[in-house]
C-alpha cells in the first residue's frame, strides 16, 4: 500500500533511516521522492546530520579545502564529506539553509578540521541573509 507522506512524517522517516545507517535509502528518498512529496530543507538537514555523525564513515583521504563533490550517481558514502555534498545539493536545488542546516554544515567542517571552509560557508550563509540569532 502506498503511504501519503506529510513533510513531518517524511522528515521522521529520513531521521529513522539515518539512525539505522540506511544511507542509500535515506538519500534515495530525497533524490527520488514518492509522488506528492517535495523534499524540504528540514528533510535534507536531518539527512546531513545523520551522515555527518556516522561513526563508521569511510575516510577517503580528501585534503582540507578540496571541493567536496560526490556525483549523484556515486554509491552513497557517509561522513562529513557526504554531508557537505548534500548541503551543496540543497543549494543547487535553490533551498535556503536554516540555522539548523548551517550548524550541521559547520559540524561537518569541524569533523574534517577544515576551519577555512567552515568560515567560508558561514560567511556565504550570512551573506544570503541567513539567521544568526544567538
Amino acid at each position: 500500500a502506498e503511504v501519503a507522506f506529510t513533510p513531518q512524517s517524511a522528515t521522521a522517516l529520513v531521521q529513522a533511516l539515518g539512525s539505522l545507517r540506511e544511507f542509500e535509502s535515506m538519500v534515495g528518498l530525497l533524490r527520488d521522492p514518492p509522488p506528492g512529496l517535495v523534499p524540504d530543507v528540514f528533510m535534507y538537514t536531518r539527512a546531513m546530520h545523520a551522515l555527518a555523525m556516522d561513526p563508521f564513515y569511510r575516510k577517503i583521504g580528501i585534503a582540507p579545502g578540496t571541493n567536496y563533490v560526490i556525483p549523484a550517481t556515486a554509491p552513497t558514502a557517509s561522513g562529513p564529506v557526504a554531508a557537505l555534498a548534500l548541503a551543496d545539493e540543497t543549494e543547487a536545488l535553490g533551498m535556503r539553509h536554516s540555522i539548523y542546516t548551517i550548524n550541521t554544515v559547520l559540524l561537518a567542517c569541524a569533523q574534517l578540521r577544515d576551519y577555512s571552509q567552515a568560515v567560508r560557508r558561514f560567511q556565504a550563509y550570512c551573506d544570503k541573509g541567513g539567521e544568526v540569532d544567538v
